[in-house]
């Protein structure tokens, strides 16, 4: 399940760098108005020219030294691999997948998708011709069959294998067509498999991918940059790949990844100069960024969300009154506003601002203590004599974990704890290291949590909140039990008509709004610092990176 553990891992850094820890559409919908105005650029100003965009290299201020390099394998973000691999179709900025070492992206417009009659379909990819490996040798459909046959290889401890066991057969009828037999129907096989990077075949065939050397070190790709060096504990660094294949493009002289955890020093080394790139950075440090002469800040929504989960086997959770009390009980606005300056947008639900298939027809939990106490009274839990709500002899008191040490989601527990003592309901701060609450969260052993998640463009969430997705084998922390929404995702995951799924996934919204077993408090903001001679910048609001299109970016004169 590529997507889900990419979704934890990405999240996990991201988060880690908005607190400060180390441990931790087609069309899209336009943005809330951000606190900076210097936008994500997509465009080319009209007064460079070609030659005034070659040269200079990025340094980037990296919070965390890899694992390994090999795409399949790691258990971070993928950033430095996204310049040197590219696969057949990448999410772009604007979560579209488009064409990539592939001439064009399937589709049933297309033809290059086709359904059959017992339920299956077969996806063509028509390869780019010319394209060359680092090494020189020529990239062909053989590269592909050895991606897949590797990744279907269990001594391969890859980690994660989404998408690859739903494919039946691959055929390679010339050196760039590729035929993939699905054995089922799969509405999200962009994001799945063959998105993430090709395998050169010469390279490694006959290897162990398991074994941190050769590739794993040191990959050779086909993407705008080539690996050079990786000096432990100091810095990986990449070189221009002077025959890219998209004509005209790569135009840094290199990118430079320099590993700094803490992101005092960061920001120290963006104002002496010694880094020009860094992402992720704390919301109470915005102002601080944009003080720092010859940068530029970004921001951009992410395709990820900040929650509070509810336990729905506990008493008092097992009822969705109870989880709507909580809704009206918790000023999302305030937190936004008081905690964060205003960046991250207060939001209700898994699908997020961009996405084309969030349901904007679904009224909002107000902020309303009245009708959350009414609520609770309505649920049978009435306030006792020590003023904690008790019912049929089970006080309303329950444990909330966060992981220990993440400030932006400590600070948030304070502000719910004291809101929730309003009611009389008594929160008790229960936090650790995010491996130990892990556990627990995969076995049922807490009582409501707040955590995160970043996701692909997918509108799926079947591996989040259905019965399908109960612990260990799934995320469903809530245990939350519907078969209506759990019909609805699974109908939804094969149905690839755009209008038809979306009309699902709308209905799965309002049954996901109404039963509530997730609180979803406020949509990832991401702030970026670069040098304000960075152009063709372009990030990503899904879990691929904003490292997913570099050959576009250039420092202006």
């Amino acid at each position: 399940m590529k997507k889900i553990f990419s979704i934890l891992l990405v999240l996990v850094m991201v988060f880690s760098l908005t607190t400060g820890c180390s441990n931790d559409a087609p069309t899209t919908e336009q943005p809330a108005e951000q606190p900076v105005e210097q936008p994500a650029q997509e465009e080319t100003p009209a007064e460079d020219t070609k030659d005034d965009k070659y040269g200079g290299t990025i340094i980037v201020g990296y919070p965390n030294e890899p694992d390994t390099l090999n795409v399949y394998s790691t258990h971070l973000l993928g950033d430095v691999q996204a310049c040197v691999v590219e696969g057949l179709l990448v999410p772009d900025s604007d979560m579209k997948y488009v064409p990539v070492l592939a001439k064009e992206t399937p589709t049933l417009e297309n033809g290059l998708i086709k359904m059959t009659d017992d339920g299956k379909m077969n996806i063509t990819y028509n390869l780019k011709e010319g394209v060359l490996w680092h090494d020189g040798e020529k990239f062909t459909s053989a590269d592909v069959l050895y991606t897949w046959e590797a990744l279907k290889d269990e001594s391969f401890i890859a980690e994660s294998k989404e998408g690859v066991f739903d494919v039946e057969k691959i055929e390679t009828p010339d050196e760039y067509t590729v035929v993939v037999y699905y054995k089922a129907q799969k509405a999200d096989f962009s994001e799945q498999l063959f998105t993430f990077g090709i395998l050169p075949k010469h390279i490694c065939e006959g290897t162990d991918l398991n074994e941190q050397t050769g590739y794993n070190r040191a990959p050779i790709g086909t993407g705008p940059f080539k690996f050079k060096e990786w000096k432990s504990g100091e810095y990986i660094e990449l070189v221009k790949n002077e025959n890219y294949h998209v004509q005209g493009e790569s135009y840094l002289d290199g990118i430079v990844f320099k590993f700094i955890n803490d992101q005092n020093t960061q920001i120290a080394q963006l104002k002496t100069g010694e880094i020009n790139y860094v992402a992720g950075m704390p919301y109470d440090k915005m102002e601080e960024l944009k003080k720092i002469s010859g940068t530029q800040v970004f921001t951009k929504e992410l395709n990820s969300w900040r929650y509070i989960d509810f336990n729905t086997t506990r008493p008092g959770f097992d009822d969705k009154r109870v989880r709507q009390a909580f809704a009206h009980a918790i000023d999302k606005d305030a937190i936004v506003n008081k905690l964060f300056n205003g960046i991250p947008k207060a939001w209700d639900s898994p699908w997020q601002p961009m996405d084309q298939y969030y349901n904007p027809n679904l009224k909002p939990y107000e902020y309303n203590p009245e009708k959350a106490a009414a609520l609770l009274d309505e649920a049978g839990w009435k306030i006792g004599a020590d003023g904690i709500r008790e019912k049929d002899g089970v006080k309303m008191k329950y444990e909330f974990s966060v992981t220990a040490g993440r400030a932006v989601d400590e600070r948030v527990q304070q502000v719910v704890i004291a809101a929730m003592k309003e009611l009389g309901v008594e929160l008790t701060a229960n936090n650790a290291a995010g491996s130990t609450l892990s556990a627990k969260y995969n076995t049922g052993d807490f009582d409501m949590k707040m955590a995160g998640w970043i996701t692909s463009p997918s509108p799926s969430r079947t591996h989040f909140y259905t019965t399908l997705a109960f612990p260990p084998d799934g995320i469903n922390h809530t245990l939350w039990s519907n078969d209506e929404f759990t019909n609805l995702m699974v109908e939804s995951d094969t149905e690839l008509n755009f209008e038809k799924r979306k009309e699902l996934i709308f209905k799965a919204q309002e049954i996901f709004h109404e039963e509530l077993p997730e609180l979803v408090l406020f949509n990832t903001t991401d702030i970026i610092c670069a040098t304000d001679k960075l152009q063709g910048y372009m990030p990503n609001s899904t879990n691929m990176t904003h490292f997913w299109h570099t050959s576009s970016w250039y420092l202006n004169n």
